[in-house]
């Protein structure tokens, strides 16, 4: 049963300017802003890729819909660090619901999993989160 859903758009240039001209292998060379909002898992996938913006801007746009559609549903703060998005070996998106922080407030909200679809057009990524 569906508990939430949550949509976002972020510019990809607005996470261009963040990226400036790193080039990174690890996240240690990232910016504070990218280490605060993304996991190291989710900024090596990004600086193995052509595109890391792009990218980046995807995931951006899954965490503020997961938080739309389950941050209404818990007590308290839901932070977009706790929404790790990574690939399933089909290429799908899916949100790493084990992250204990994340596990508990998807508890607490009685929800199962987070389905998640990523779409990049253009200047703009988009993310669609149903949590049921």
């Amino acid at each position: 049963m569906a508990r939430g859903i949550g949509i976002d758009l972020v510019r990809i240039g607005d996470v261009a300017d963040h990226l400036g001209n790193a080039v990174c292998t690890c996240n240690t060379a990232a910016s504070p802003w990218l280490t605060h909002l993304f996991t190291s898992t989710e900024l090596e996938l990004a600086f193995a890729r052509q595109q890391p913006a792009e990218f980046l801007a995807g995931r951006l746009a899954v965490k503020h819909a997961a938080r739309k559609a389950v941050g209404p549903l818990i007590n308290g703060e839901f932070n977009l660090r706790w929404v790790e998005t990574l690939r399933a070996t089909s290429g799908a998106p899916y949100v790493n619901v084990e992250i204990p922080a994340l596990r508990k407030a998807l508890d607490e909200a009685h929800v199962d999993e987070l389905l998640v679809s990523i779409s990049n057009d253009g200047d703009y990524a988009a993310a669609i989160v149903l949590a049921q």
